[in-house]
């Protein structure tokens, strides 16, 4: 299931927030620079690539909101 997710170069575009950094790492996004996913209980949920990889083989869930994380 991680490998199946997609992994986009970071824009301020893709977000509808105003958060950008990694909740994960608490760095923040590179434009142009940095690769992020988005996880499938919310689009507005991005991540650092590494780091929700990372995450999801220790913990199923989005650090957000604690949804489990299965393929639609």
């Amino acid at each position: 299931m991680i490998k199946a997710m997609p992994s986009v170069l970071f824009s301020k575009k893709l977000l509808e927030y105003d958060a950008v950094e990694c909740v994960i790492c608490a760095e923040p996004f590179k434009e142009s620079e940095d690769y992020v996913t988005p996880l499938y209980c919310d689009h507005r949920h991005y991540y650092h690539s590494d780091c929700i990889e990372n995450w999801l083989v220790r913990k199923n869930e989005c650090p957000l909101c604690k949804k489990e994380q299965t393929p639609k």
